[in-house]
């Protein structure tokens, strides 16, 4: 992306990259790391904004956050 919003849209695939690997469970992890916490109320708006980003995420993380937010809380 480019434009005003550039440095902003790295920021964010940053952030959605590095949430989305604390949901993996690894043994060598040392602390915990809380999972996040999806209203079911929230998660069909929060599944169509993931649907819209996709394109700018990655495959990996496009499937972790997708498969978080389609298990039940």
């Amino acid at each position: 992306m480019t434009g005003p919003h550039a440095r902003l849209a790295r920021r964010g695939r940053s952030d959605a990259t590095r949430i989305s690997r604390s949901l993996v469970s690894v043994p060598w992890r040392r602390r915990t790391v809380a999972p996040l916490e999806v209203d079911p109320a929230d998660a069909p708006a929060l599944r169509a904004l993931l649907t819209r980003a996709a394109a700018d995420l990655d495959e990996e993380t496009t499937d972790l956050l997708q498969k978080h937010l389609t298990s039940p809380t």
